[in-house]
């Protein structure tokens, strides 16, 4: 099956209701919508701005939280009792599926429990285990070709009287044969999306591919540009070298990837090709944890074979190592696809979950910028 990304953002400042940050991005969201629901983690308002309830108290709290200062809480009054929101802009998604994640946190069985209603029917996912602590929920849902909304409710049904919900995602998974802002049908062939980790790349053959375009082309060119990911390794990836992203042929463009595992760690080696000789750079240890979210950055100005890339975890740059000198001046990269995950050449396929992208062309983002990206969106991955 062929799914695809659902939008890259023009240049100029896009406003991501999620980090909460006004960035000039390219914002790549791989094979899904972005997140419907207004106020999702519960920050806003109290009651949280945007919800309402039936049949309970619902109110922001800060007596369990998952990520960031609140959570919602849900009170039952009656037998049952939920939390909800309605999606205005359903129309455009009926017949296709609709996927409600979020943390939730109860201590008794069945308590907690997600579910999406579409008007015409409603469906519930797995509820909370009832083992006390944290816990990812689910539901997917059909909607109709006949619905009338697009709702997302959380539960409170049995046992005890209060359940916590955190970090809510309502979203269309597999927006298939879509097309990006350029008018560009984007492929994903093979990587599966699995919440709350991110699309999983299998080290073999998974490979996500946005065609080329002017808006990615050459984004490191003077005054530089910004490479942002959020990756969770497994290992060093196929043959050790591991593709985050890149857009060349192997003999243009750049290539941002891990590699070298050791100790439980990877490095990050990012290339820019040039018209005589690449310049490779790589971190100078491996600082990049198994089976860990990390946010990795490439900050950089191809201008000049005497310029270094800043390379950057969690916003905070780290040491690196020039391995090989640039030569000549860079080779564009215009007319190759930019690609998620591996090469085109599907040789290099990364082994672990890679959930969010961002390019931002005409600006190497700086640290406390990086640190408050990493702030704002680390909570999406148990940061």
């Amino acid at each position: 099956m062929v799914d695809t990304l659902e939008r890259i953002a023009p240049r100029g400042y896009q406003f991501d209701p999620q980090t909460v940050l006004y960035l000039p991005l390219y914002k790549m969201e791989f094979g899904r919508s972005a997140n419907l629901l207004t106020n999702p983690s519960f920050e806003t308002g109290d009651p949280p701005t945007g919800w309402g309830e039936g049949g309970a108290t619902w109110s922001r709290s800060t007596d369990q939280v998952y990520a960031g200062t609140y959570s919602g809480k849900l009170v039952r009054v009656t037998t049952d009792a939920f939390a909800y929101q309605i999606y205005g802009g359903f129309a455009k998604y009926k017949g296709l599926v609709a996927q409600l994640d979020s943390m939730a946190y109860a201590t008794v069985a069945t308590r907690a429990q997600p579910q999406l209603y579409d008007g015409i029917t409603g469906t519930f996912g797995a509820a909370h285990s009832g083992v006390t602590g944290w816990e990812a929920i689910s539901v997917t849902k059909t909607l109709a070709i006949t619905a009338t909304q697009l709702r997302a409710a959380f539960w409170c049904r049995t046992g005890d009287t209060s359940a916590y919900f955190d970090q809510a995602d309502m979203y269309i998974p597999n927006l298939a044969m879509s097309k990006d802002h350029y008018g560009h049908l984007v492929q994903n062939a093979g990587a599966v999306w699995t919440f709350p980790y991110g699309y999983l790349f299998d080290k073999i053959d998974d490979v996500i591919t946005i065609p080329d375009h002017t808006a990615l082309q050459n984004i490191f060119d003077s005054p530089g540009g910004t490479i942002i990911a959020w990756i969770n390794p497994t290992s060093d990836g196929e043959g050790d070298n591991g593709r985050i992203i890149q857009k060349s042929d192997a003999t243009k463009g750049w290539i941002l990837q891990v590699s070298s595992e050791a100790g439980g760690y990877v490095k990050i080696t990012f290339t820019q090709y040039f018209s005589t000789t690449a310049g490779i750079w790589t971190t100078t240890s491996a600082k990049v944890p198994i089976s860990w979210a990390s946010l990795i950055t490439v900050a950089y100005d191809n201008s000049s074979v005497g310029n270094d890339p800043i390379i950057s975890i969690d916003g905070n740059p780290i040491p690196i190592t020039e391995v090989q000198t640039p030569v000549g001046t860079r080779v564009t990269d215009a007319a190759y696809p930019l690609t998620v995950g591996n090469n085109v050449a599907t040789t290099a396929t990364f082994d672990g979950y890679i959930p969010e992208v961002m390019a931002n062309k005409g600006k190497m983002v700086q640290p406390p910028e990086l640190q408050g990206i990493f702030q704002s969106t680390k909570g999406r991955y148990g940061r």
